[in-house]
């Protein structure tokens, strides 16, 4: 007589090997939430300030490579008399977290974390936008035209319209840009060269050498650098642990 039975304990054999299966899938996620949080460490140059191990980062490609001479048009870096001041720009609301933020706008990481980064509530962070131009000269444009904006009161507004335009370093490019942003173009393209534009980018390029931020993005949270890719979710833990430690800001708000 046939034993009903074993075709019972092989269904139980199968459930039991996907059961394992997928415990063993689940692992990553489980240990991603399990695993301890990374432990900054002081900054090795600046007294204060904390370094976090450094996250993806944007390579060096520029996609005007070779159509512009890289020798043209070069902003030095300039060291800032106080860090803190040139670092957090943004008036500081009670409660709030200073952020200052390192961006480019060849950097798609960039864009990735300005999507999110826009939409904070002042309440929560004072954002510094620094426009870092480390990915050839149409990213040294690019920051010359947002800081041209910004002496009209559009910084925000064509870090938005960028997100879904290729950027061209061209005149006639800037200008349709500022036109479709309401903006003076004429005083926009006389204003590429300001010395106040020239003096942010030379200051953002210094703030990077004092920390050592060699690619973006970048985060100052609180006293905290972290450099490179950074999740919503990530970023929110700074902003708390930034909080906790806020008797200890090196700069204070």
């Amino acid at each position: 007589m046939t034993d009903p039975h074993p075709p019972k304990r092989n269904r139980r054999g199968v459930l039991a090997l996907a059961a394992g299966a997928a415990f063993i899938v689940g692992l990553p996620q489980i240990w991603s939430r399990l695993k301890p949080a990374p432990r900054a460490q002081p900054h090795p140059t600046l007294p204060g300030f904390l370094v976090l191990d450094a996250g993806p980062i944007s390579g060096g490609f520029d996609p005007f490579a070779g159509l512009i001479d890289p020798n043209a048009d070069r902003i030095l870096a300039r060291q800032p008399q106080d860090v803190c001041t040139a670092l957090f720009q943004t008036p500081l609301r009670p409660g709030a977290v200073p952020v200052a933020f390192f961006t480019d706008i060849n950097c798609p990481y960039c864009r990735e974390m300005e999507n999110w980064l826009a939409g904070l509530s002042p309440d929560q962070v004072a954002v510094t936008w620094h426009d870092l131009p480390l990915l050839g000269p149409s990213s040294l444009a690019g920051a010359r035209a947002i800081g041209a904006a910004k002496r009209q009161g559009a910084e925000a507004a064509l870090r938005a319209r960028l997100h879904r335009t290729r950027f061209q370093p061209d005149a006639a490019y800037l200008t349709a840009l500022a036109d479709g942003l309401g903006l003076d173009a004429p005083q926009m393209l006389a204003d590429l060269t300001a010395p106040t534009v020239e003096t942010r980018i030379a200051e953002s390029l210094g703030l990077a050498d004092a920390f050592g931020i060699a690619g973006t993005p970048a985060l100052v949270v609180g006293r905290t650098l972290a450099v490179g890719n950074r999740t919503q979710q990530a970023f929110d833990s700074l902003v708390s642990d930034a909080w906790a430690d806020r008797a200890n800001w090196p700069c204070p708000g």
